[in-house]
């Protein structure tokens, strides 16, 4: 009886797990909308960096949607199998009678409350390395956005671009119709009104820090990609994005 009620506690949090953190990978195949079906995705309008990816971020063939594929990922693992989808988890789970444990780069996690910090925290390092330079204490190869760099100035303009897209992603605070910058004066306005604060990332709104945190990062890593391939067709080079 604990067992099957532990079975049925998995198949919960999972699917919470599926409403709070929407990235279900490869769960079910995605369409384009007809948006994206009009303008296409590839070729030269990719290369252009007018990409709609915005639109259809799973078109592989887009350098946008590749390099949004490389984000560190929430999986599940039961028994010896890993999944991306909760649900799927949930199934093999009671199929095997057995327990979902959670993964982040390859670490697991007994509690999806830890494993979710882990991607958090394994996300934001990831973006913020992503627009950073590097230099190989050993061979001296520079590198930026995984990628080979053979001129360190060329590396760094593009690397300010690519800070700059980011920079103008933020984070806003909304309650009821009220929208700021501030999370003092939202706090303020939540107290006043007994309205609820959301956080607010583009068009995204939730009422969880960490979601809005994990959603931030990511809009983030997108506008510097998008930044980079820019750059990239610019300067006549291959739309090519790597991950760190």
């Amino acid at each position: 009886m604990k067992r099957m009620l532990a079975l049925v506690s998995v198949v919960t949090v999972l699917a919470f797990a599926l409403d709070t953190w929407a990235d279900c990978g490869n769960c079910a195949a995605k369409t384009a909308t007809a948006a994206c079906a009009a303008g296409g995705c590839g070729g030269a309008q990719c290369a252009a960096g007018a990409c709609c990816a915005a639109q259809c971020e799973t078109t592989k063939s887009c350098p946008i949607a590749a390099a949004m594929e490389r984000l560190p990922k929430l999986t599940y693992a039961v028994g010896e199998k890993a999944v991306g989808c909760p649900k799927e988890a949930a199934e093999l789970a009671k199929a095997q009678n057995s327990q979902v444990h959670y993964c982040v780069l390859e670490k697991k996690f007994e509690s999806e409350s830890d494993a979710q910090t882990a991607l958090l925290d394994a996300t934001e390092k990831f973006v913020a390395d992503f627009a950073t330079p590097h230099k190989c204490s050993t061979s001296g190869q520079l590198t930026l956005a995984g990628q080979a760099q053979s001129c360190e100035q060329k590396a760094a303009q593009t690397a300010e671009l690519m800070k700059a897209a980011m920079d103008k992603v933020t984070l806003a605070y909304a309650v009821g119709e009220k929208e700021c910058g501030c999370p003092v004066e939202a706090k303020k306005l939540a107290s006043e009104s007994g309205k609820e604060m959301l956080f607010v990332v583009g068009t995204e709104k939730t009422g969880c820090e960490k979601t809005a945190r994990l959603t931030l990062a990511r809009a983030k890593y997108k506008a510097a990609v998008e930044a980079l391939v820019k750059a990239q067709s610019v300067a006549g080079q291959p739309a090519v994005t790597a991950g760190t």
